[in-house]
């Protein structure tokens, strides 16, 4: 159903807006919704709060935040959701999708990768820009983008929550299938190489800053710099020994 006289729209003023007219944010990459039975009760109850925030394109309504509290109104029998008007860019209606549900129920892994390549792949945004917005390290962002590449089965495994995140990432892992040469006498063999290592310390440090998120801010930081040593010094042995 499409929105009439779209001109009549006032930028920041809330509008009642029929449920027809009203879309999800475009950019969305949740697929499971949870807890909206609670939600619609809460809001049965003390009224919505907070006031969901869109804007018109294509003659409809594109909900830039509430795409929540649009399933609860509708399961409550609402006709119209007010609605927050704003000239919003594709980049900062992608932007407000990822803050809104990383501030409520947080995506699964798989759903944040596909956030994350959004806004590197669509936006052009660097893996830098990613981590210092969104508040991660580099090192996560490159992990997640990675779950990119799982198999069917691994995903669905990840999604389901029968294989964590990191478990998920050494699935990936492949041994180069070349014939190995001869060795020398100088050489060395090693059972795993300096890309396998600089990978296993990266996860290493992303559990660390995942689990245990209120650990001494000084212990966090002499712990992640004794694994960059090592990573750095075992790398070069490695590298020496490939």
């Amino acid at each position: 159903m499409a929105i009439k006289d779209v001109g009549t729209w006032a930028e920041g003023k809330v509008t009642r807006v029929p449920m027809g007219s009203v879309v999800d944010n475009p950019f969305q990459v949740r697929h499971i919704y949870k807890g909206i039975e609670e939600l619609a009760k809460s809001i049965g109850q003390i009224g919505l709060l907070q006031i969901p925030t869109g804007r018109i394109h294509n003659g409809v309504v594109e909900l830039g935040t509430g795409s929540r509290r649009r399933r609860a109104l509708e399961l409550l029998g609402w006709t119209e959701i007010p609605v927050r008007m704003h000239a919003y860019t594709d980049e900062e209606m992608a932007a407000l999708c990822w803050h809104e549900n990383m501030q409520r129920n947080k995506l699964t892994p798989m759903e944040q990768a596909l956030a994350i390549n959004q806004m590197v792949e669509r936006f052009g945004w660097t893996h830098k820009r990613v981590a210092t917005l969104w508040g991660l390290r580099r090192s996560t962002i490159s992990n997640k983008l990675r779950l990119l590449r799982l198999d069917p089965v691994s995903k669905t495994r990840l999604e389901s929550g029968e294989i964590s995140e990191r478990e998920a990432l050494r699935t990936i892992v492949k041994k180069p299938d070349v014939k190995k040469p001869k060795l020398t006498k100088k050489q060395n063999p090693h059972p795993r190489s300096s890309a396998f290592l600089e990978q296993e310390i990266e996860m290493l440090i992303s559990d660390m800053e995942r689990l245990y998120p209120r650990l001494d801010s000084e212990a966090r930081l002499a712990w992640v710099q004794s694994l960059r040593w090592a990573r750095k010094t075992l790398g070069k042995i490695l590298s020496n020994r490939e």
